[in-house]
């Protein structure tokens, strides 16, 4: 995305599509980094690893506790996703729309 984006900011003046473009791959571009501090903020650190049947009840627990954040984050990243496909698509009817 970084590459697109300078690149892109080279010629944003001159087409109001590439403008466009530039602030959806930004925003979507800040979407994921937020997504992605979230995942790490949540699931990244370490817990006490414990042995034996303790060790078993925690890792239960932790997995139960974080489910509901875990599945906002898969939602999150389906949203991301479906944005990003609707982005291609737009980009190839652009391009087909100017060879044709």
């Amino acid at each position: 995305m970084s590459a697109f984006l300078r690149v892109a900011d080279a010629i944003e003046d001159t087409d109001p599509e590439i403008q466009a473009w530039v602030k959806q791959v930004r925003d979507v571009a800040h979407d994921t980094d937020d997504v992605l501090d979230e995942f790490m903020l949540r699931f990244a650190h370490r817990h006490h690893h414990h042995r034996g049947f303790y060790g078993s009840v925690c890792k239960i627990y932790y997995q139960i506790k974080n489910l509901k954040a875990r599945r906002q984050i898969a939602s999150d990243i389906q949203d991301i996703k479906a944005i990003v496909i609707g982005m291609i698509e737009e980009v190839m009817h652009f391009y087909l729309k100017k060879v044709i």
